[in-house]
């Protein structure tokens, strides 16, 4: 988005809800509340879950609030999206049905499967969550965390429709070639953790200004060896910002919703955040502030372990 405004969806992720795995710890139920409603009311369209979140708390809290505004926005105006984890293919079909329960939905307008691994043979659930979808259980099959060699992989033998990767300053491998190959296959791309799970807010410098208990502690960027390509990207966040008069944290989504994907999946904790981030997508970065900042995200990229397939160090 170097000199537009960019053409991407923006959707809200519902991870922080649950309040799981150290992760956003002490979330309250009426903050959550009120952001979805904030959500609707500010045009968003498209919320992503999973079963994993809270072991369906986050499902469960999004299909009563969505249920709640079914007499202002028809349901098809929705796009629900879930995931689920690797599991028996046969087993599918009932996770999918209680999913659904859950989100108070007669269907699933995304199914993903969710953190793959190379112990289990993916291909066999692709094909029985591809069964739902011709049964209409389903709208469209998507795959979340899949690294690029593994998406190629898996598109040779199973139709998918949509891939979500993580995509933002902090985490910018493989993102173009993800997007670009997809692109090239008619799939459509989600991109999440646009602003890095808050770390690139300016708030967390280094582990010490995150809680013993934050499970973000144990994120690649604060390890030894990123220290001066951290700070780096930091500084480049700080000056663009003022530069153009936003937070840090609008400017990484910003920066997010100009790489092409054609949704960007961001988080909120409150009302307040809500607004903040709908309102990133009218910033408009100017191309030398895109280029520093990409620039910065790449330095940081060298120090990532090569055999590391996403920020939370899983590998499949």
């Amino acid at each position: 988005m170097s000199d537009s405004m960019s053409d991407s969806t923006m959707a809200l992720g519902c991870w922080q809800f649950a309040g799981a795995f150290g992760f956003w710890t002490n979330q309250q139920r009426s903050d959550s509340i009120k952001t979805i409603h904030a959500a609707i009311r500010g045009g968003v369209r498209h919320f992503d879950t999973a079963q994993g979140y809270g072991n369906g708390r986050s499902e469960q809290l999004l299909g009563q609030q969505l249920r709640r505004f079914r007499d202002i926005v028809p349901r098809q105006e929705f796009r629900i999206a879930t995931k689920i984890m690797p599991m028996p293919p046969e087993k599918i079909e009932a996770a999918v049905r209680t999913s659904s329960r859950r989100l108070c939905t007669p269907y699933i307008d995304i199914l993903h499967l969710h953190w793959p691994t190379s112990r289990t043979d993916i291909l066999p659930m692709l094909r029985a969550m591809n069964g739902l979808k011709a049964s209409g259980m389903v709208k469209e099959i998507g795959v979340s965390n899949f690294p690029l060699r593994l998406l190629k992989m898996a598109c040779d033998e199973a139709s998918i429709d949509r891939v979500q990767i993580p995509g933002s300053l902090l985490w910018i491998r493989d993102l173009d070639e993800t997007v670009e190959f997809c692109k090239r296959n008619g799939i459509r791309t989600e991109i999440y953790s646009p602003q890095g799970m808050g770390l690139l807010s300016g708030a967390y410098r280094t582990i010490d200004d995150l809680k013993p208990e934050d499970a973000r502690r144990n994120l690649f960027c604060f390890s030894p060896h990123c220290t001066d390509a951290w700070n780096a990207l930091q500084a480049e966040l700080r000056i663009g910002a003022d530069s153009l008069g936003c937070t840090r944290s609008q400017l990484a989504l910003a920066w997010a919703l100009g790489r092409s994907a054609d949704t960007v999946v961001f988080g909120a904790r409150d009302k307040v955040q809500l607004q903040e981030n709908l309102a990133a997508a009218r910033i408009i970065i100017r191309p030398e502030i895109d280029a520093r900042l990409t620039a910065a995200a790449r330095r940081l990229e060298q120090c990532i372990p090569p055999e590391q397939d996403n920020p939370f160090g899983h590998r499949w």
